[in-house]
């Protein structure tokens, strides 16, 4: 086997398992299995990357400072106040 074989093979395998990693990766931080099959709006899907893309450059730009942990901690705090409030 040439040499170009074996590397392109070594390089297949590794974007391989980079793909797997990431696929781990975004299925542990967003909560979400692999195999859920529930569809989401399509205008749901680019406001939220909008949204998304609009924070990033703010925070690239300084318009928008990231959040310390404390404010985060206080932010998730009253996140689960007021979803504790809304259900049921």
């Amino acid at each position: 086997m040439s040499m170009k074989i074996i590397k392109y093979f070594h390089t297949k395998r590794l974007e391989d398992i980079e793909e797997l990693e990431l696929k781990r990766k975004v299925a542990e931080i967003s909560e979400i299995a692999e195999d859920d099959d529930r569809e989401v709006k399509e205008s749901l899907a680019k406001e939220v990357v909008r949204y998304t893309e609009e924070v990033l450059k703010e925070l690239k730009s300084g318009k928008r400072k990231p959040m310390t942990l404390e404010e985060f901690n206080k932010w998730c705090d009253e996140l689960s106040v007021i979803s504790s409030c809304c259900s049921g």
